[in-house]
């Protein structure tokens, strides 16, 4: 998605990527773009609970990436929203880092008094009518107990969709800017890996390789 938002603003930055379900950034990754006469900063944070089962260290880098997602938050002179993305279903697993980072958030001395805003990015390969996205946006917001959750639905895929890119952004900058001043050290960040029960499921379930899915639809389209 980023590397998306850098290619419509003509920007030359690309982040490394993937768009199997696992992470490949194992270090914050910054970038800069233009957008509507001023100057923006996204940033990518490694993930949480990668399901990669065949790199045998699943859940053991989230603690170290909770402490990168506190720097760059402590890095920012201002902050538009927290972009949580995630592919397939919104699960319990998901709702734990949810709540983290919103603790996290509120934990934060808010220099200008504005409420900060975490935007869910649903991820996925293919299309998605109103029936679906009413369907998922009820689904996180029962697992939330939210009623007024931002949610942006974004298709990836080979090409690339400036239509997709510019809603997402008007969605994320249409929030006043908050700052955080200060915030405290979440105890997740001095341990080695998570042991709550949703966990389990998530990691060791299988999952479509949506990375070959797009490989596939790019040849098509080449």
């Amino acid at each position: 998605v980023c590397n998306h938002i850098f290619e419509v603003f003509g920007s030359s930055i690309r982040f490394e990527s993937s768009s199997a379900n696992f992470s490949v950034t194992p270090e914050l990754q910054t970038g800069q773009i233009t957008y509507n006469g001023q100057q923006f900063t996204v940033i990518d944070n490694p993930g949480f609970f990668d399901n990669n089962a065949s790199a045998g260290t699943a859940r053991a880098n989230d603690g170290p990436n909770m402490c990168k997602l506190v720097k760059a938050l402590e890095s920012c002179a201002s902050i538009c929203a927290v972009v949580f993305a995630y592919t397939d279903r919104f699960h319990e697993a998901h709702k734990i880092w949810y709540d983290r980072i919103k603790a996290l958030l509120a934990e934060g001395t808010s220099g200008n008094g504005m409420k900060a805003t975490i935007v869910l990015l649903h991820n996925k390969l293919g299309p998605q009518n109103d029936l679906d996205r009413g369907r998922n946006i009820g689904q996180i917001e029962s697992i939330l107990g939210e009623s007024d959750v931002e949610y942006v639905w974004y298709s990836h895929s080979a090409a690339v969709d400036a239509g997709q890119v510019r809603n997402l952004l008007a969605t994320v900058t249409k929030h006043a800017p908050f700052k955080l001043d200060t915030m405290t050290v979440p105890d997740i960040c001095y341990q080695s890996e998570i042991l709550e029960a949703p966990y389990t499921e998530i990691i060791s379930s299988e999952t479509k390789d949506e990375g070959q899915m797009v490989q596939q639809s790019r040849q098509v389209i080449v």
